[in-house]
């Protein structure tokens, strides 16, 4: 209930009224709807046409759970009463469509028409916020209507909003319209009726435009084919990756790396690697992030395309890059390099990467260690025999990391990492390592001791122990970690913590050490025992 006394203080009297009446009607509406024996599409009816502003944008916010269980003529009705109400109240412009969004996958093509009227109108409205809702809703109903609808109705939406005259928020629509439509309709409409459009909305003023149209090309690429976007899109993206707009830039290299498979071979290696090349050569500002950010992608798509000369090319940039003062940009790096080191030949690792990812591992930033700790098991199928070699010092960095996210990450994937050691350390290394490892598994346990889930991911693994510890050790250090958590741990581990337990009693290599196990289970298993006699 609102309490008008506490704004007496503050407010006019007119505004004291004003609340006070809204208060009343509240309170009638209310009492005429508890009172009332009404069916839900009447509630909401009785609410849009004799309720107050707040409870109509209550009620617009649930409306699609009422809706599942009308009638199609209540929907319809339903419909028609939201766009009266919203008729001159900005607020109520700005919920509808929202609550029309969430009534979409509900509505017969009838209602969808009815509801698109409604759209077409809205916006042309002069307030851009509103225009920005309903443009959110135009977007979605595309992939409702019928076929017919989507060609007679928002084709001609679309190239309405593209012209140069509409505000620059709509010709982004414009734009992105003409890219859910390459979703819905044959290429030959597409391109009998809205390349051009799309063409000239590559040259727009506006750089939000420009960006936008960098958006769609791939889906119109791939609407019309590719013997068409090598002949009329192609130049035109070019271009835009030279635009002097950074952002602009930065969308269609975008866009070049996302259709560089759509190509066919000999288009790429004629056009499409040249672009790549030059920019990794002479990084220009505007995308040095971005050939960062997307470079790992980049690699894993032209790399068919790259002749040996050119290796080291991209391995320097790669390189140069990772020792940046700028952290975010090393960051990337380390996020990147699994795929880099996929991508080029093997031998570049040792003269170019295996240093970058030594140094990586040991960042400053502890983003970029763990960025480098959550992907060095994706390292060990390419580095293959030689893995143990090049990732153990990084390992035993990141193991003992003073940043506990780090080490989490290591852990996630640990069995893998544990089990390329096992195979490629021999002997007193290999004895060594596992040794070394001991006391900082345990030092991980006892920081995440109250964090069930990451202590479940630890215990996952522990099923390989065995393998790389001897019966003392899993006795002396990780049965107590066992025991703590099967007797006061979360319910949710015990399972695993009794799993584990019989499973290390096989590998104890001393029955007293075995006994042991037991004399810890067979407390536990006997209060169960109990409790389901119970």
């Amino acid at each position: 209930m609102l309490n008008l006394d506490a704004f007496e203080g503050s407010l006019g009297d007119d505004a004291i009224l004003q609340l006070k009446r809204e208060q009343e009607q509240e309170e009638r509406v209310q009492a005429t709807i508890e009172q009332g024996s009404m069916l839900p599409h009447e509630v909401a009816l009785y609410m849009l046409t004799h309720g107050s502003k707040k409870q109509k944008l209550g009620m617009l916010l649930h409306l699609h759970r009422t809706m599942k269980e009308s009638e199609p003529r209540h929907v319809t009705r339903l419909i028609t009463e939201i766009v009266d109400a919203m008729a001159s109240d900005t607020e109520m412009q700005e919920a509808a469509p929202k609550c029309f969004l969430s009534m979409l996958p509900m509505l017969k093509q009838d209602q969808l028409v009815l509801v698109l009227r409604s759209v077409k109108t809205m916006l042309e409205v002069r307030i851009e916020s509103v225009r920005a809702a309903w443009t959110l809703l135009a977007l979605d109903i595309v992939g409702f209507l019928d076929p017919v609808t989507v060609r007679e109705e928002m084709v001609p939406l679309a190239l309405k909003k593209g012209d140069h005259n509409e505000p620059h928020d709509q010709r982004v629509f414009g734009c992105n319209l003409i890219g859910r439509l390459c979703r819905r309709l044959e290429g030959s409409i597409i391109v009998a009726e809205v390349l051009d459009r799309a063409l000239r909305l590559c040259q727009d003023t506006e750089t939000s435009v420009r960006v936008a149209v960098c958006e769609q090309i791939c889906d119109i690429a791939r609407c019309i084919g590719l013997a068409l976007t090598k002949s009329r899109i192609a130049d035109e993206l070019i271009q835009l990756i030279y635009d002097e707009e950074w952002p602009v830039c930065r969308a269609a290299f975008t866009a070049l790396i996302d259709l560089v498979e759509f190509f066919d071979p000999p288009y790429r290696r004629e056009h499409v690697y040249g672009i790549i090349k030059s920019f990794v050569t002479s990084p220009p500002d505007t995308v040095a992030t971005l050939l960062i950010e997307e470079f790992g992608r980049m690699l894993t798509k032209i790399k068919a395309e790259m002749p040996p000369e050119d290796v080291v090319c991209f391995a320097n940039f790669f390189r140069i890059s990772a020792t940046k003062a700028d952290q975010d940009i090393r960051r990337l790096c380390a996020f990147n390099l699994p795929a880099v080191v996929a991508s080029l030949p093997l031998s570049t690792y040792p003269t170019h990467i295996a240093q970058i990812q030594k140094n990586l591992a040991v960042d400053q930033h502890p983003p970029v260690r763990r960025a480098v700790a959550a992907g060095m098991h994706e390292l060990c199928p390419f580095l293959a025999d030689k893995a143990a070699n090049y990732l153990k010092e990084s390992f035993v960095a990141l193991i003992q990391d003073p940043t506990l996210e780090v080490r989490a990450a290591l852990v996630q994937n640990l069995s893998t990492m544990l089990a390329v050691f096992n195979s490629q350390l021999k002997g007193e290394e290999r004895e060594q390592f596992f040794n070394f490892l001991v006391p900082h598994l345990v030092g991980y346990e006892s920081a995440v001791q109250k964090d069930w889930r990451k202590v479940s991911v630890l215990f996952s693994n522990f099923l390989q122990f065995p393998q790389y510890f001897n019966g003392q050790i899993l006795h002396d250090r990780f049965l107590p970690i066992l025991k703590f958590h099967l007797t006061k741990g979360a319910a949710a581990i015990k399972e695993q913590c009794a799993e584990l337990l019989i499973l290390f009693s096989r590998h104890m290599g001393s029955s007293r050490f075995t006994t042991n196990v037991f004399s810890m289970l067979f407390p536990t298993l006997a209060v169960r025992s109990l409790v389901c006699i119970g």
